[in-house]
């Protein structure tokens, strides 16, 4: 069996040639005596000898098989199948977006929270422990329990007026109102301020903490941040394209 048409062609053209008239491939039979004058002249006559022409048989290209003239229907179908609809495209951010984003970033991160929005009353003295607390850990100044101490008291009386620098603080927790923290805590005001510091802690319930003002920073920029994203021009065309989209809780975080 060949293995394509134009091999069976070629095949068969050859074998022809194989088996061409006056080859001397079949037996010559003698005639009998009376008839030997005919086979005579029969033989002295010139053989007309009819070959094939290959070359013509050859130049015609093999007609396609059925299955590739199946496989060229199927890609013309398939290339003139209507294409469906295209996919909606993200609406662009409108041209203020960067303004309206960088003006609503612009939140004071130094300022004192107002007394409504952090719970608590706040008051001017600790405005003064608050920032003085800060520049201590800032420096390096204080850690462990002296730290904590300094963190979750609350002034309610100063005097700067004198030589001495003179604390009072209220603390709730007995553990961070030992001698030893409150001597360390003195040492580390003296030593950042280059003044000596005397502290006085009592007992009590404190309201006016740096501990309470930097939880109601963090809350107050959690939920500025949250208000931001809800109101985000790219979020709002996402959740109106998307309807079960959703932001996750907790995920937003505040920069």
């Amino acid at each position: 069996l060949a293995p394509d048409e134009y091999g069976a062609l070629t095949m068969v053209v050859l074998r022809m040639l194989a088996f061409m008239p006056g080859s001397g491939g079949a037996p010559q039979v003698r005639a009998p005596d009376g008839g030997s004058r005919e086979a005579d002249a029969a033989q002295q006559r010139p053989m007309r000898t009819s070959s094939p022409e290959p070359a013509a048989a050859a130049a015609q290209p093999p007609a396609p098989s059925r299955a590739l003239q199946a496989l060229g229907a199927d890609r013309t179908r398939a290339v003139l199948l209507p294409q469906g609809p295209a996919e909606p495209e993200m609406p662009e951010p409108p041209a203020d977006y960067g303004e309206a984003d960088a003006a609503r970033r612009a939140v004071p991160g130094q300022a004192a929270p107002a007394a409504a929005s952090a719970g608590f009353p706040i008051t001017e003295l600790g405005t003064r422990w608050f920032e003085l607390v800060q520049r201590l850990i800032a420096e390096g100044a204080i850690n462990a329990l002296v730290r904590e101490l300094a963190w979750q008291a609350q002034c309610i009386a100063a005097d700067e007026a004198g030589d001495t620098l003179r604390w009072k603080l209220r603390v709730e927790q007995q553990s961070l109102r030992s001698d030893t923290n409150r001597d360390r805590l003195q040492a580390a005001i003296t030593q950042v301020l280059g003044r000596p510091a005397r502290i006085e802690i009592e007992a009590g319930a404190p309201e006016d903490t740096p501990a309470r003002r930097e939880a109601a920073r963090r809350e107050r920029l959690q939920r500025a941040a949250d208000e931001l994203i809800q109101g985000d021009p790219v979020v709002l065309a996402m959740r109106e394209q998307f309807k079960t989209a959703r932001i996750v809780p907790g995920s937003v975080r505040p920069i």
